[in-house]
């Protein structure tokens, strides 16, 4: 009955940030607002230029993107793997507090679930996700997928 209540509410109200983490302890499923108009949505592009020409303007490119549908937007370069930790932990720790939505795109060449650093170590994706997961609060969905 409850989460048939809440249901009903995520699809007629335009919820912000305070109202998804006041019933998210409620819910038994991630509360996403149908009616966007209160989300705050948050783009995190982290680019790495080793051995990529023309990341900058890549990374650029899909800032301009992510601006144009909506997004407020952070870029950072990344090299080593405690860098992109680091980046990852503050920014993510930080706009995760007032957030509905937050994309993170990594982008770098890599292999097999591993992405190449500038200085030639290996960084697991799983890794990323899981500081990603660590920083987020838990009424906030992590999807993950990668090419």
């Amino acid at each position: 009955m409850r989460q048939c209540r809440i249901q009903k509410l995520v699809e007629r109200e335009a919820l912000g940030i305070d109202e998804i983490k006041e019933l998210s302890p409620l819910s038994k499923t991630y509360i996403i607002p149908h009616i966007q108009l209160r989300s705050k949505r948050y783009g995190l592009i982290l680019y790495n230029k080793y051995r990529r020409n023309g990341a900058e303007v890549e990374a650029n490119s899909f800032r301009q993107s992510l601006e144009a549908a909506g997004f407020s937007v952070i870029k950072f370069e990344w090299k080593d793997a405690t860098g992109l930790m680091a980046i990852i932990e503050d920014v993510v720790a930080t706009l995760s507090t007032g957030c509905s939505l937050l994309l993170v795109s990594l982008m770098s060449h890599g292999s097999r679930g591993m992405l190449g650093a500038s200085n030639g170590e290996s960084v697991p994706v799983n890794h990323i996700l899981q500081r990603i997961n660590h920083s987020l609060p838990p009424y906030v969905p992590l999807v993950s997928g990668y090419s």
